[in-house]
């Protein structure tokens, strides 16, 4: 988990993603990071999942980020995640959770027993060998149930990174196709740091860059489509 919070402050820290001033792109944007398998990596990472049978992979669909830059009149930008979208892939997340932890759970059960001479293949199984309700026995595995289990693995992981207000801001400036920004209010823009971009209506395509790192989460081409005006 420590990688994709990593990547993704090196996204909005750096000169990466942002960079987009001037008259002609004023204004609010937004852009869509798909970082499912990035972030699958970590979670398994994170919660020691190994076997690819129980991998986060394996439940659930997509985690997508939407991404908000406001560029400001005054030269400077601020940027944040979109709250609607982030709590949607939490809620998604959390999902994808309970099932995971159901199946790890009845996975831990019949590893244990197995020695004993007992297989299980279904929480029926588990339940008719030990006379409890299933939920009786995630409760007395887990210590708590599997929806208070989901909500505190997220805010141990995740929660508290994805809804910071502000993940970055600072000062920026374009010219001739050329994104320049800093990394905080307080530090001047770097001349040698900078993306080149092509502007289509209400859409910057951030094309590439010069002494920038492309990032797993967003590799070049990307959108920047503007949702508002500055």
């Amino acid at each position: 988990m420590k990688k994709l919070i990593a990547l993704l402050l090196s996204v909005v820290l750096a000169c990466s993603l942002v960079g987009c001033g001037g008259p002609e792109i004023l204004g609010t944007y937004k852009t869509t990071a798909d970082v499912t398998d990035l972030f699958v990596e970590s979670f398994d990472e994170g919660t020691g999942l190994t076997d690819p049978e129980l991998s986060l992979a394996n439940y659930m669909d997509s985690f997508t980020l939407v991404i908000i830059s406001e560029f400001k009149e005054d030269g400077t930008y601020v940027q944040y995640l979109d709250s609607a979208s982030t709590e949607a892939a939490l809620d998604a997340l959390a999902g994808a959770i309970v099932p995971l932890t159901e199946d790890l759970v009845l996975y831990t059960l019949s590893e244990q027993f197995r020695a004993f001479g007992y297989s299980f293949e279904t929480k029926e199984d588990v339940e008719t060998f030990v006379g409890m309700a299933w939920d009786d026995i995630i409760n007395t595995s887990l210590g708590m149930s599997l929806e208070e289990f989901a909500e505190q693995l997220i805010n141990e992981l995740v929660a508290d990174t994805l809804t910071d207000e502000v993940l970055a801001e600072g000062n920026y400036k374009a010219e001739k196709g050329k994104l320049y920004i800093s990394e905080s209010l307080d530090t001047e823009i770097s001349e040698g740091c900078y993306e080149t971009y092509e502007i289509n209506g209400d859409v910057i395509t951030v094309t590439g860059g010069v002494n920038i790192e492309e990032t797993e989460i967003l590799p070049y081409p990307f959108d920047l489509v503007k949702v508002a005006e500055g």
